[in-house]
């Protein structure tokens, strides 16, 4: 089935379990809440306490598992909460439309006949599930890109030619294991590096950098570094080496914890 298949009957209104005009029935679960921060602009998204990512130009490449098969297309989200997308010819900013709810992010195409809906990862990866008004849902993931095709020069390029995709740690956190010691770092955006490693002896001078796939944490005024490659097929592990001597692996941990659609 083409993309626009799943497009062209009926425009009733989609429905999701949360949905504008539904109900739903409370059912207890174990499950804790999710905590979440908003940004100070509502139209921003959260990766951590001291990172707001804006949605605003971005440029996604879409993979979907749609009950015809998979098939992709490309994703602009507009100033003015509008969307330019090449999944339908008729496509266009005049019909497409998105908008962010806290750490949410819903995008409805062609007069809302269908519904997007994912949560960030770390501005380089949407992932979520979709449904149209006929009641079809499936899965699907958005890698970022940028014009041109090419990552910006820092980030970590995850794809092959068919699949793009840019990666950047800021935002991240991760548990790092060292010497016998066990401490979380976060990696802010604009490169500083925050740590409860008590055995920091200057924290206010701790920053980050990434190169590509190499990624660095200076300590103590950059006079202890920790150096990992990153690699594409598993972004949430890391091994490296420190400097003087010895060795570390880190594990990513999630921003905000919950399941995805």
């Amino acid at each position: 089935m083409r993309a626009f298949d799943l497009r062209a009957s009926s425009l009733a209104l989609i429905l999701f379990a949360t949905g504008c005009g539904g109900t739903t029935t409370p059912t207890e679960t174990t499950t804790p809440a999710r905590t979440y921060t908003p940004c100070e602009n509502r139209a921003e998204v959260r990766f951590a306490a001291n990172l707001c990512f804006d949605p605003v130009g971005s440029r996604w490449h879409v993979t979907s598992n749609a009950p015809g098969g998979q098939y992709e297309f490309e994703l602009e989200l507009m100033a003015g909460g509008r969307v330019r997308a090449t999944d339908h010819p008729a496509a266009g900013p005049g019909t497409d439309e998105w908008i962010v709810e806290d750490d949410e992010i819903r995008i409805f195409l062609a007069n809302r006949f269908v519904e997007y809906r994912g949560r960030f990862g770390n501005g380089s990866v949407i992932v979520g599930d979709a449904a149209n008004v006929r009641g079809d849902r499936w899965d699907w993931r958005a890698d970022r890109s940028h014009a041109g095709g090419r990552c910006l020069g820092n980030e970590l390029v995850t794809n092959d030619a068919d699949e793009p995709g840019c990666y950047s740690a800021a935002g991240s956190r991760w548990t790092v294991s060292a010497g016998g010691r066990t401490f979380v770092v976060e990696l802010a955006a604009n490169g500083t590096l925050t740590s409860d490693d008590p055995n920091d002896t200057s924290p206010g001078n701790d920053t980050w950098e990434q190169d590509g796939a190499t990624l660095r944490f200076f300590f103590d005024a950059r006079a202890t570094t920790y150096e990992a490659q990153l690699r594409a097929a598993d972004l949430t592990r890391l091994s490296g080496t420190v400097s003087g001597g010895g060795s570390f692996t880190a594990e990513a941990v999630p921003t905000y914890g919950g399941p995805t659609y």
